[in-house]
């Protein structure tokens, strides 16, 4: 992704990370399921990218890389549970 794009990105983030933060509606995340069917890329890449956005038991100085894909499959996932 080139730095224009990326920057683009980020900005629209932010700004609908803004309008979320104004509510305070709550939204249902249901559990990860262990079905085949649930083990596509797409899963695998929402739950990396959770699981990083945690950290759990990583300490202050340590961290985790995901990739851009994997967090544009978390994102997505936000808004479809959002919608229902």
């Amino acid at each position: 992704m080139d730095e224009q794009t990326r920057n683009k990105v980020m900005d629209l983030m932010r700004a609908a990370a803004g309008r979320l933060e104004a509510t305070d509606e709550q939204v249902l995340f249901p559990g990860w399921s262990t079905e085949p069917e649930y083990q596509d890329e797409r899963h695998l890449g929402i739950q990396a990218a959770a699981r990083a956005v945690l950290a759990d038991g990583l300490s202050a100085d340590e961290g985790t890389r995901v990739s851009t894909r994997s967090l544009g499959f978390l994102v997505h996932y936000v808004a479809d549970m959002m919608e229902l």
